[in-house]
């Protein structure tokens, strides 16, 4: 091998052109040969096997020398060596090896001729790397005749040569042009020189073009020849990036042939506008293998995504199909008497139209369903539930005659009951229309009630337990002596009677002293050094007021002199008060209720706390607004204070009158009055002293 290297390289020093390989004649096991270039300084051969495999391609060793396909699964390579001089006297046989290859697709061609005597013969080796087999020529037997030897030069492959004697004087070697001309031998000057050739017309080649419009073909070069006639031009050129096919024009000898019809690549370029509705995934913008997959964000429509047309090069591809974002608004409020949180338990997961998912059950009865809004912005539709309104109590003049027992205020499990206070029998209770509104009574009879008379009883001490006729009960104390009696009235809305005390002159302090030793006779509790707001039975504090300003304490159970509020569990202070113009009613580290209506108009307004069916009220005019909080016992260290400012304490230090929690009262606080146990307890002005009065 080296020595057939060594005389390649000697053949392309002396000549003058390039060694060019030609195409075996046999390659039918190969799947695919393409020859990209056949000359040998850039042979480049691509071999597919039929299992698709890659083999490749063995160059050729002279100029118009056959290429040699290997490496597919059916070729069995049998590459043979020269004879060792151990074996044979090479120094008899002038010796040419055009291809070595004994394989089954491969092309043994080995040349040789007697140097002296005899008939040179050549077999090929019968395994792979083993030497072929030099058999046929004889030494010298002094002078006498010799050979000629085949001519080396690079021109000898525009010849197709047969030789069948290359003895100096029987010289036989017939010869063809290749590319064309008229062939003539010449016989070598004398033994051991090489005949010559001459007439036959050089190779004529195209080259490759290499300018950058290349890229834009796939090329195919069956053959760079441009001898129309003998070996004709045969280029194939693919559009590699446009699609079909181009044009490959033949050139002039030595010169590079052209291309033609086919355009360069175009890319595509991201649109920038009306994209915010889309999810994008961009794999590839080339025009040629464009590949873009596109979602819709909002989940509206089908995204669609067309290529760009490809006749220009950053052009924008489009997208289309997907709807605008449409986001349908909250029913999640925090306003306990809004009518969605009144019906409905909601849980919002998506609020998007196209993929809204908003559970919802009801409270009340009824399937909820929900449906997606219309336009942006607007809430989402709820229904199928039972709406339950919420019923208020009705006025305390309006019931008196009733004794109620409140299970259930929502109006789809209404439950009242009524008892006929002063008749037997029950009473009729119908829930309220609408919510907030009163529920109605009605079925007890009025009671027919006498009145107190007006006139002769200062000489009386009384106890009106009782004024109804059919319970009439009135306890006397003549604090001048005598016996008094109480005589019914004889009809409704008259005057009972008084008679049996003696009179007396008494007046001023004494009265109220005989009045207040009557009422410990009675067996009347004496009052409490503060009002009692713990909730261990019913109460109700209440006042008149009138202010114009939004915050205010009224009165207040609270710490010290600086009216604190203190922090810790168990018994706590308490407070009635105004807040943003609410009557509102706290209990330290508990909780407030306050009250629906406003009382901050300027005008008097009577207002208080009830405690009654283990609740806290708040009641504006007569009126009970809301309810809430729990019994929790007064803490021993309070001290009753009217119309200060409340704070807390932080840090060992008071915040003063005008606390965070309420600020001094502006305005007019008057007529306290307590009511527990059936009686009634007045206290004139914020700091006057509490009197007992006995009512019905």
């Amino acid at each position: 091998r080296d020595h057939l290297k060594a005389v390649l390289q000697g053949e392309q020093a002396s000549g003058s052109g390039s060694i060019v390989c030609l195409a075996p004649p046999k390659e039918s096991d190969f799947g695919l040969v393409t020859e990209n270039n056949l000359i040998l300084e850039d042979f480049d051969v691509m071999v597919t096997c039929n299992d698709g495999s890659k083999g490749w391609a063995e160059p050729c060793k002279v100029h118009g020398g056959y290429y040699t396909p290997r490496g597919c699964g059916a070729r069995k390579d049998k590459l043979c060596l020269s004879p060792p001089p151990s074996e044979v006297d090479l120094k008899l046989y002038a010796l040419q090896e055009n291809s070595l290859d004994a394989s089954a697709l491969g092309v043994f061609e080995v040349r040789a001729a007697c140097r002296y005597s005899g008939t040179a013969e050549v077999k090929p080796c019968d395994a792979d790397g083993r030497p072929y087999s030099l058999s046929g020529c004889e030494p010298r037997k002094g002078g006498g005749q010799g050979p000629c030897f085949s001519p080396i030069d690079v021109a000898t492959t525009r010849y197709v040569i047969e030789e069948y004697d290359l003895n100096f004087n029987t010289l036989t070697v017939e010869a063809k042009c290749r590319f064309g001309g008229t062939p003539k031998v010449h016989a070598c000057k004398g033994p051991g020189g090489r005949y010559s050739l001459s007439g036959c017309l050089p190779q004529a080649l195209c080259f490759s073009p290499t300018d950058a419009s290349v890229q834009n073909y796939i090329l195919q070069e069956s053959s760079l020849l441009t001898d129309e006639m003998h070996h004709p031009f045969d280029v194939v050129a693919k559009c590699r990036y446009t699609g079909g096919f181009g044009k490959a024009e033949n050139c002039e000898a030595g010169q590079k042939y052209t291309l033609s019809g086919c355009g360069p690549q175009a890319v595509c370029t991201s649109p920038t506008a009306g994209t915010d509705r889309y999810i994008i995934q961009e794999n590839g913008l080339e025009h040629h293998k464009f590949h873009v997959v596109a979602r819709c964000r909002y989940g509206g429509g089908t995204a669609t995504v067309t290529r760009c047309s490809g006749s220009k090069s950053n052009e924008k591809y489009k997208l289309s199909g997907c709807n605008d974002k449409v986001e349908c608004s909250s029913l999640v409020s925090d306003d306990a008497d809004e009518k969605w949180q009144r019906d409905y338990w909601i849980s919002e997961r998506s609020l998007n139209v196209f993929t809204l998912t908003v559970q919802a059950h009801c409270r009340h009865g009824g399937r909820a369903e929900v449906k997606p809004c219309t336009q942006d912005g607007q809430p989402y539709i709820l229904s199928g539930c039972d709406e339950t309104a919420i019923c208020t109590s009705p006025t305390a003049a309006s019931i008196t005659k009733f004794e109620l027992k409140e299970y259930n205020l929502l109006k789809s499990s209404f439950r009242v009951y009524a008892r006929c206070r002063h008749t037997p029998g029950m009473g009729t209770v119908k829930p309220c229309e609408k919510h907030e509104g009163s529920y109605s009574v009605s079925g007890c009879q009025e009671p027919e009630i006498c009145h107190s008379p007006r006139t002769g009883t200062d000489q009386y001490v009384l106890q009106e337990r009782s004024l109804i006729r059919e319970n009439f009960h009135v306890a006397i104390f003549c604090p001048f002596g005598g016996i008094g009696v109480a005589e019914k009235c004889t009809q409704a809305n008259a005057a009972y009677t008084l008679t049996g005390c003696k009179e007396s002159p008494a007046s001023g302090n004494g009265l109220a002293a005989l009045i207040q030793q009557s009422a410990e006779l009675f067996g009347a509790p004496p009052f409490p050094a503060t009002p009692d707001l713990s909730g261990s039975k019913d109460f109700f504090l209440s006042s008149t007021i009138k202010t114009s300003q939004s915050d205010g304490t009224i009165c207040a159970k609270a710490f010290g002199t600086w009216n604190q509020w203190k922090n810790g569990g168990g018994p706590q202070g308490k407070m009635l008060f105004l807040k943003d113009g609410r009557l509102s009613f706290d209990i330290g580290w508990v909780g407030v209720v306050r009250s629906s209506s406003k009382v901050n108009d300027n005008r008097e307004h009577r207002v208080g706390v009830q405690f009654k069916g283990g609740k806290y009220w708040v009641v504006v005019d007569g009126k009970p607004e809301n309810s809430g909080l729990r019994a929790v016992p007064d803490h021993q260290d309070t001290v009753w204070t009217v119309g200060k400012g409340v704070g807390h304490r932080k840090g060992g230090q008071s915040l003063g009158n005008n606390g965070d929690m309420a600020k001094d009262f502006v305005g007019d606080i008057k007529d306290f009055e307590y009511t527990v146990d059936g009686i009634v307890y007045k206290q004139t002005g914020a700091s006057g002293q509490w009197t007992t009065l006995y009512t019905k």
